[in-house]
């Protein structure tokens, strides 16, 4: 799953400037056909994510698939979120609802906070003001 490894490149950097995702709302633009670095944002301790395509790419039977390894592999995950998170209690709390939930992706993100916004447009989004700690991008281009 090379996308939840940039998820955790991007985290371990984050980690370095000593940049706390413990109640953050992260925004992520170019969820794709996997949205598996918004899991990655939950388990490193976010309090929302909002991601967003602006066409509806998202593939559910992909989702699975990938919730599915993450739970099936957890202590290969837990290794790699341990030093990210400021809770080994809470990172197991996080990799529960993963583990009870991966066959039903939908309502997975329904009890992680992730939102999935498609087809929509990131520069209109009609989020709050302020509404956004961190703003995220691993691999979109858009041509207009």
């Amino acid at each position: 799953m090379p996308n939840i490894k940039k998820q955790i490149e991007i985290a371990n950097w984050l980690h370095q400037y000593n940049i706390s995702f413990e109640g953050k709302t992260f925004f992520e633009v170019g969820t794709g056909h996997n949205a598996i670095v918004p899991v990655g944002f939950f388990l490193s301790g976010a309090k929302r994510v909002v991601t967003i395509d602006l066409y509806r790419r998202l593939n559910y039977n992909i989702m699975k698939n990938s919730l599915f390894n993450l739970a099936k592999n957890r202590h290969l995950v837990e290794s790699l979120y341990f030093n990210i998170t400021n809770s080994a209690c809470w990172l197991n709390e996080r990799l529960d609802l993963l583990s009870k939930y991966w066959s039903t992706p939908r309502q997975f993100f329904k009890m992680a906070n992730i939102r999935y916004l498609a087809p929509a447009d990131a520069a209109n989004t009609n989020l709050l003001n302020n509404s956004i700690d961190y703003h995220i991008s691993t691999n979109v281009l858009e041509c207009s």
